[in-house]
């Protein structure tokens, strides 16, 4: 019997191959062409269906294989009216299921056409779409509750779950958290049942991957508890992993994951808790396969880099410090395992730098430089191409040179000597030229660490004439080249550069960049144009004064709106205290 089926199967799809192949829809949606697809895949239903109509042969009408590609199609343009149009498609299948005395009434939908609908409502990133894609999974629960004709797989749960995830909420985590359980549920059903579904219950045995789709959801979420959320999840895997009954066991994405988790959740122990995490990590865990062996879990380099860009934003005072030992200990690991797989790359430096930068500990400058050396030389030295220096890290160290400002007269003098000797590799060009950023930062460590006088005036001078000479003043660098100079000393250097506007009774910050001969700005990025400018540059607004002129004409005053609440107003400036 099952020979007789099978051999009208390969009829059917012969004849159907003969008249419409599906490769040609297959290499639409390979290439992205999503549209064309689905009027390809429109075609070839209307093709079949006509063919069969003509021919009176219904061996020609369209199988599960070219409905599921239409599906797929609809799925993949993502658009609300295309989803829409998929469901559609599933109802119908679904009608001519039910419809004995219709000739396709052999086609069944299968659990591949509702996942590619759950997939394209998952792409959508709203709770609306989330809840679409639960209500799709509710029904093909119910299905195979009542009729066996389709049955979920724990990828059907795996991509509902990243449909929740995607929501940046609590409330979604939690709903993303009892799929998961929901899985679990019908898992331990089906196994017990007395019925036959060994080979279904493969299909929906829990595994890892749906268990990182929910740590997902909670490092997602931006909910304080999210890292206690995803850790016990995490936890909870190392419990499965002893169980033969199921696929789960943690994976270096697991603890990534839940790294994440701590670093979004906002709290101040968050860094301290993602450390805690890598640590664990780092003592490299082994799980049991299902197969036989061990599952070694190691880091990369995705695990130290989260952590230390958590350092680097978090304000504790020893954040600076912590990331720095985190660096230190990536370094260690890559100079004694030649095949190790956590070197650190330029991300890594400069979160690193970032963090001395904004931090008040002593001789910043002199460890950023080190930091910076020390990247220079596994650049060269240990041939690894990720760590070449890159324009932010060496902004970053002149940025920390500048706001050395509040430290005693001789760390003054380090951090201008450590400015100098950086700005003057990046003039060389191995690695960087400067941009309008690296001049901006020098001015400041000119007008931060330089007493005022000609020293100061020469060397900020020469330095605006160089930016200017590269097109490259920028809104940082017009504010700072007022604040080293004079206003005596800043119109005649205008002057001299070829500035060629009156200026005759005019104040320095009158000065606009639109103003500028337009080769002094031209290699400026946009976003260091006026945006970096400093507002107490920009002119005061005057008050309102009486016209004298008509003494018999009163000013009118706009009234004083008084606010509720213990609030001061001074006269009718609006300005509360």
């Amino acid at each position: 019997m099952r020979e007789c089926i099978s051999s009208s199967r390969e009829t059917r799809r012969a004849k159907r191959k003969k008249y419409w192949k599906a490769t040609v829809v297959f290499e639409l949606l390979k290439e992205n062409k999503y549209i064309k697809a689905v009027k390809k895949a429109e075609e070839m239903i209307s093709s079949l269906e006509r063919m069969a109509k003509e021919e009176d042969d219904t061996e020609y009408l369209p199988g599960e294989n070219e409905y599921t590609l239409l599906i797929d199609a609809y799925s993949k343009v993502g658009t609300s009216d295309a989803i829409h149009k998929a469901e559609a498609v599933i109802d119908h299948i679904l009608e001519l299921s039910n419809d004995e005395s219709n000739p396709s009434a052999s086609i069944k939908p299968t659990a591949k056409m509702f996942n590619s609908l759950i997939s394209a409502w998952a792409s959508i990133g709203t709770i609306q779409a989330a809840e679409k894609a639960t209500s799709i999974l509710d029904k093909m629960e119910y299905l195979q509750q009542f009729s066996g004709s389709v049955r979920p797989t724990v990828h059907s749960y795996s991509i509902t779950i990243s449909a929740w995830g995607k929501c940046h909420a609590e409330a979604a985590a939690e709903n993303a958290e009892n799929i998961l359980n929901r899985l679990f549920e019908n898992y331990d059903k089906v196994s017990k049942s007395d019925d036959d579904q060994s080979h279904y219950a493969e299909k929906l045995t829990p595994n890892g991957i749906v268990f990182n789709s929910c740590i997902d959801a909670w490092a997602m979420s931006g909910s304080t508890n999210a890292g206690e959320r995803a850790e016990a999840l995490l936890h909870r895997m190392e419990v499965l992993s002893r169980l033969d009954k199921y696929d789960v066991r943690p994976d270096t994405i697991s603890f990534n994951t839940c790294i994440k988790a701590w670093c979004n959740s906002n709290r101040p122990d968050c860094a301290l808790k993602a450390e805690d995490v890598l640590a664990k990590l780092e003592k490299r865990p082994e799980y049991p396969k299902r197969a036989g062996g061990m599952l070694k879990v190691r880091p990369n380099r995705l695990s130290y880099n989260t952590c230390i860009n958590a350092w680097a934003k978090s304000q504790r005072p020893e954040s600076a410090g912590r990331a720095e030992s985190i660096l230190l200990r990536m370094i260690k690991s890559f100079k004694l395992d030649a095949f190790s797989t956590i070197t650190p790359d330029a991300h890594t430096f400069s979160s690193v730098l970032n963090a001395l930068a904004k931090s008040r500990s002593k001789n910043k400058a002199t460890k950023c430089r080190s930091i910076l050396m020390a990247m220079v030389e596994l650049h060269e030295n240990e041939g690894s191409h990720d760590t070449r220096p890159n324009i932010i890290c060496f902004n970053t160290v002149l940025n920390a040179c500048a706001f050395s400002a509040k430290a005693d007269e001789a760390e003054r003098r380090q951090a201008l000597a450590v400015s100098v000797e950086i700005f003057n590799i990046m003039r060389q060009g191995n690695y960087v030229s400067p941009d309008a950023l690296s001049y901006g930062n020098m001015l400041k460590c000119c007008v931060n660490l330089m007493p005022p006088g000609e020293q100061r005036n020469a060397m900020a001078s020469r330095l605006f004439e160089s930016c200017s000479n590269e097109g490259l003043v920028g809104g940082m660098v017009l504010d700072e080249i007022r604040r080293c100079i004079s206003p005596r000393a800043f119109f005649p250097l205008l002057a001299d550069l070829g500035y060629d506007k009156p200026i005759r009774n005019r104040k320095a910050h009158s000065i606009e960049l639109r103003e500028l001969p337009r080769e002094w700005v031209q290699n400026v990025k946009r976003s260091d144009m006026a945006n970096r400018q400093r507002a107490s540059f920009k002119p005061k607004q005057q008050t309102q004064r009486k016209d004298n002129r008509r003494p018999n004409k009163k000013v009118e005053k706009k009234p004083v709106i008084r606010r509720p609440g213990l609030l001061f107003e001074y006269s009718s400036s609006g300005k509360d205290m």
